[in-house]
């Protein structure tokens, strides 16, 4: 079970840094590419903040934090059973990826590279990557286990 979960965050890791080494390789800074008129764009931007650029300064610290979390994610990996805690399972890989992937980022580029965009009439959504999506839907996948699941880790 384990190993199955190892090979998961692997691949959704390697998917996320490939995307990003393809964006930062093709595509300038600043620059993007239309995917779907008006709807999807392919961009190239740093963040050095969390979610929305925030704490901007503290690239560092982020990075800590996300180790830390890294270590607590650790400890919540034992409880992995893709049979009896499907939806915890599922979230906790997504969760531990997104937060490697970027962590990834934080360490060896000093910023988390960010390249989708949706855009609705006049409003363009927050630029994201791979790793923002994936921790997006773990999160919210563990809060449904959480909230509705029939989930003995959370009752202990």
């Amino acid at each position: 079970m384990y190993i199955l979960g190892i090979l998961f965050i692997i691949v959704l890791t390697t998917a996320d840094q490939f995307s990003k080494q393809l964006i930062v390789n093709n595509l300038p800074l600043g620059e993007y590419i239309s995917v779907i008129p008006n709807f999807l764009e392919l961009t190239h931007t740093g963040n050095t903040g969390s979610a929305f650029g925030m704490f901007s300064e503290y690239t560092w610290l982020l990075a800590i934090i996300a180790l830390i979390a890294l270590v607590i994610f650790g400890f919540l990996f034992k409880h992995l059973d893709f049979k009896k805690r499907v939806i915890y399972s599922l979230a906790l890989i997504l969760i531990i990826s997104g937060t490697i992937g970027n962590f990834i980022d934080r360490v060896f580029r000093g910023e988390v590279i960010d390249m989708i965009s949706f855009i609705f009439g006049n409003w363009r959504f927050w630029t994201f990557n791979y790793a923002d999506s994936y921790l997006s839907i773990g999160v919210v996948l563990m809060l449904i286990d959480l909230l509705i699941g029939k989930n003995e880790l959370w009752k202990k």
